[in-house]
Formats: C-alpha cells, sequence, structure tokens
C-alpha cells in the first residue's frame, strides 16, 4: 500500500511537470479588476482641468480644487459638477441605442445633444438638477450623487419626455452627480420613475 502511494505522488508529479514542461498550461499575469487611478487616466486621455467646487453645508463650506478631473463622458457615464452646464452630443446606432456621447463647447446639433445643468439651490443646502432630451423618444438615466464625503447614493430618477427636460432637486449637498445606463424608450412609454 505504501509502494502504491509513492507511486501515485510520482505519477502525479510528472503529469504536473509534464504539463507546465508542454505549454499546457502557460503562465499568466493575475487577472486584475482595479480600473485606472485619475492620474493614469489623465496621462492617457483629456481631462478637465482646473476644477474648483464649492457649496455650502450646515457644517460650512465645502470646496474642493484639483488640477485635474474626470473628463465629462468617462466609460460611458455624464458626471457633472455643480455650476456646470454641459451639452453632450451623442449618436443612436441601428439598434436605438445611445452612443459615442461626447462633451461639446457648443449645441450645434440640437437633435441630438442633451443639455444638463447641477447647481446648489440658492439659500439652501439642497442641490438642483436638470437634463433636457433631444431625442424624438423619452430617454431614462440612472442618477448617482456623491456627496462631500465622497459616497455615492443612487437616487430616483424620470424617464424625461422627448424634447422637454426632467428637473430634480435634492435637500442634501453634492458634489458631483453621475448619470449612467441611458436607454432610450418607446415613444409612447409610460413614464415610470426608478430609484
Amino acid at each position: 500500500m505504501k509502494g502504491f502511494r509513492l507511486t501515485y505522488s510520482i505519477l502525479a508529479l510528472l503529469f504536473v511537470s509534464g504539463c507546465q514542461m508542454n505549454g499546457s498550461a502557460p503562465d499568466r499575469a493575475p487577472f486584475s479588476m482595479t480600473k485606472l487611478t485619475l492620474e493614469q487616466y489623465c496621462e492617457e486621455n483629456t481631462c478637465r482641468e482646473d476644477v474648483e467646487i464649492l457649496v455650502a453645508t450646515a457644517k460650512g463650506e465645502y470646496s474642493m480644487s484639483q488640477l485635474q478631473y474626470w473628463p465629462e463622458v468617462y466609460e460611458g457615464d455624464i458626471i457633472v459638477l455643480p455650476g456646470e452646464r454641459l451639452y453632450i452630443e451623442a449618436n443612436i446606432d441601428e439598434n436605438n441605442n445611445i452612443v459615442d456621447m461626447r462633451a461639446v463647447e457648443k449645441n450645434e446639433h440640437p437633435e441630438r445633444t442633451f443639455e444638463l445643468f447641477f447647481a446648489q439651490i440658492r439659500g439652501s443646502y439642497g442641490m438642483f438638477f436638470s437634463v433636457r432630451n433631444p431625442l424624438e423618444n423619452p430617454v431614462h438615466f440612472d442618477f448617482e450623487l456623491t456627496d462631500i464625503e465622497g459616497k455615492e447614493h443612487s437616487v430616483t430618477s424620470c424617464p424625461v419626455r422627448s424634447n422637454r427636460s426632467f428637473l430634480e432637486r435634492w435637500p442634501e449637498p453634492a458634489k458631483q452627480i453621475t448619470l449612467s445606463n441611458p436607454r432610450i424608450l418607446e415613444p409612447n412609454a409610460e413614464i415610470i420613475c426608478s430609484s
């Protein structure tokens, strides 16, 4: 029995060694899910520059100043900072999906340019947000607020009717709103909000 165990161990060792020698078990770098840091991303891509954020809080003013910050459109998400009015131009693919979103300086293509505005409500700590939908169908985004401590909160969002604006307010200060997962709805779709 002892000899059987020894023979079995030697055979297993030879099998593993053979796999490594014949290339059937190649060495691979471990798979990493880590995203690029802001600095790494901005080395290769165009980012916002000289960002200043100032919002009132119950404990006083919150301010943030950075030489570089994530671009307006990052990995398919739209990032809007307090005080910004953005024009985001998009294309629609053959499957009726919103693609190729990019920030533009002017609204030169109003039929496919979303207009977004994010600001603090005057005389309040809360935030105000609006998005205008230029398309012929309703469009629904998911919203996420980033508070002044950097915590992200999914908040209720409603579809934006065709050629109309959607307005929303929140009672707490925030330093960023992120819109993700844009989807075009049927022209007569029910306007159902989601959280």
